[in-house]
């Protein structure tokens, strides 16, 4: 006999299934030279060494594969479970960041906010007391837990991979020689767990009234020390990064959302991303991994009618850290008065190593309180995740032998505000352009001065084949000048009829 498994919504189920020969017995070995079948290693094994074996496998998908191989593999997991699972678990993910991955887990599953029932909010802050206030556990593993966690975990794996990959040419820490350390690797990975729950949670609560939002981001934010938030932050300014490129393709090139004023530009604030970031790891990971126009458009647009919602995720970053009892004094003055326990947050996870807070004194010493995380102007600190390594790479780097100097001059000011009005007015008037198309019936991409790839809208005439517009070519229309060419296109009609219509690429 063999084990296999089938899945439900609630649990996954074992079932032994007879092999071709019925009577056949588990596990039992035969050669040539033997008088009577004799049983295989494993089943002299005492039943609690089997456990510890299991125990020892890396990650659920291996543990489920193992006891599956052997009937004997399975009636000692089946006997301590829950035991087995929490080993396995602690393989995978590490004691360090097991409460962070069971805080995301549960963070999947808030319902929707209803506002109008005084139980919704009950609900959501108890969630965040119990889940985010302070480091959770499981009294009980089981496999089905073990298997939704190792996909999170998959993908915060994923995203903290190509994060570190990415730092190695940003920043002062690219002339450090030293191998990424654990206590780094397990940094970054945490700061992804965090900000898993921090886009679900308020993913469930975006576009309702802001105040119910701000209420809630006090709430979030309260257990984390500011180093511990701008930690999020990098993961924040990462993932934008990671899938503007996806976004930016079809908003910025896309027939329907020229139409619809969907923003696109080179900044993470912008509202389409805010709201993408706010969807979770998985979803980012199909916007990072995906590389045709196709893909991402389909892609967005089951998100088509969110894109344009105020954004909120990194509001809250920015108002999430009230400094407490400094919101009027520096750090600096902070430190030389002594009060740094009474305004600065105990961290929520007891990190042996200073470099976070070490660089985060650096980086906000002449700030006040209210200004202690996620600052416009530090985002090249956010870029090399600079809260998110050891000190002794950051010594290494040399870092500290310099105070942080403000990047944004005056004249740097002018020119970024300069540059983002010019942006806006090239974004305005590819919205007025893409309109024109979609008033003619084309869709697809668009591009100043390229229309070749736009699909435009035929239809059959009567029963034969004749057709109204030329497929795949732009449209020109004669004027004497610009402004008549927008009254003759405002006032034009086209010429469909309540007849069957068709795209032609």
């Amino acid at each position: 006999m063999f084990l296999t498994r089938r899945h439900t919504v609630s649990e996954i189920e074992y079932t032994a299934i007879p092999t071709q020969d019925p009577t056949s017995q588990p596990d039992i070995l035969t050669t040539s030279r033997d008088t009577e079948p004799q049983r295989s290693f494993v089943h002299t094994l005492p039943l609690e060494l089997v456990c510890l074996i299991l125990s020892a496998i890396p990650d659920p998908e291996s543990l489920f594969s193992v006891i599956l191989s052997c009937n004997y593999f399975y009636q000692a997991f089946n006997h301590a479970e829950s035991t087995i699972v929490h080993h396995v678990m602690m393989n995978q993910i590490g004691p360090d960041n097991l409460p962070e991955a069971i805080t995301a887990f549960r963070s999947a599953e808030l319902p929707p906010p209803d506002f109008e029932n005084e139980q919704t909010a009950v609900a959501f802050s108890e969630f965040l007391q119990e889940n985010v206030h302070k480091r959770p556990s499981l009294e009980t593993w089981s496999l089905t837990t073990a298997l939704a966690l190792s996909e999170i975990h998959d993908h915060v794996n994923y995203f903290a991979t190509r994060f570190i990959a990415e730092t190695s040419g940003n920043g002062p820490i690219r002339t450090t020689k030293t191998p990424r350390t654990t206590q780094e690797i397990n940094r970054f990975r945490r700061a992804f767990y965090r900000f898993e729950t921090f886009s679900n949670f308020f993913h469930t609560l975006y576009g309702t009234i802001w105040f119910s939002v701000r209420d809630f981001e006090r709430q979030f934010m309260s257990p984390f020390a500011p180093w511990e938030i701008d930690q999020i932050a990098c993961a924040h300014d990462f993932l934008g990064r990671t899938i503007l490129p996806a976004f930016n393709d079809v908003a910025e090139h896309d027939v329907g959302f020229g139409e619809m004023n969907i923003e696109f530009g080179n900044t993470v604030q912008i509202p389409g991303i805010q709201y993408l970031l706010t969807l979770g790891l998985e979803e980012l990971r199909l916007f990072a991994t995906t590389s045709t126009y196709e893909e991402r458009c389909e892609l967005l647009a089951r998100h088509v009618d969110s894109l344009s919602d105020m954004p909120i995720l990194c509001d809250i970053l920015a108002l999430g850290y009230t400094g407490q009892n400094a919101n009027n004094c520096t750090l600096r003055e902070v430190m030389q008065k002594g009060i740094d326990s009474e305004c600065i947050r105990t961290p929520l996870f007891h990190d042996n190593d200073p470099g976070p807070r070490d660089i985060w004194q650096w980086a906000y010493w002449e700030e006040t309180g209210r200004k202690w995380v996620y600052q416009e102007n530090r985002e090249d600190l956010l870029r090399w995740g600079y809260v998110l390594w050891d000190k002794a790479r950051l010594d290494e780097s040399r870092i500290f032998q310099r105070p942080w100097k403000d990047p944004y001059t005056p004249e740097k000011i002018a020119n970024r505000e300069y540059e983002a009005s010019c942006q806006r007015d090239i974004m305005e008037k590819s919205w007025t352009q893409r309109e024109r198309v979609c008033r003619l019936g084309g869709r697809g991409w668009w591009d100043f001065g390229n229309e070749s790839e736009v699909q435009w809208k035929v239809r059959r005439q009567g029963k034969g084949r004749s057709w109204s517009v030329t497929s795949n070519c732009s449209m020109y229309y004669i004027s004497s000048s610009l402004e008549g060419a927008r009254d003759q296109l405002e006032t034009m009609e086209l010429p469909w009829e309540e007849e069957e219509q068709f795209w032609l690429p």
